[in-house]
């Protein structure tokens, strides 16, 4: 992970990028990466909101990435705390993004 980086700036340029050019696979690949070595190293800490726009952001590009960065994404929303900062929306949109991604999490 990038020191100084907090991951909500990481996931705002990944869904931002997405958007704007969404054909910049090599870019997106490279970023989902190091946000998912944050993750994997317990380096970088995730929000509900920065799952969900990871997860959103990835259906969005219709990108079912390899199975073991999808683990890793799995296990780090497994660890999530629902507080009162994640909403009905916030649930729906991800989801909406697990059923596009046709992931499934038997755990």
């Amino acid at each position: 992970s990038v020191e100084g980086v907090a991951s909500h700036d990481l996931c705002m340029l990944f869904k931002a990028v997405a958007k704007m050019t969404p054909e910049d696979r090599r870019f997106h690949q490279w970023l989902l990466l190091l946000m998912l070595e944050g993750m994997e190293a317990k380096t970088t800490t995730f929000a509900a909101q920065g799952l969900t726009s990871i997860w959103s952001t990835l259906a969005t590009l219709k990108w079912r990435p390899p199975q073991e960065s999808l683990e890793v994404l799995c296990e780090e929303s497994r660890l999530l705390r629902l507080d009162h900062t994640f909403n009905q929306d916030m649930a729906a949109e991800l989801a909406r993004a697990l059923m596009t991604l046709d992931v499934g999490d038997g755990r």
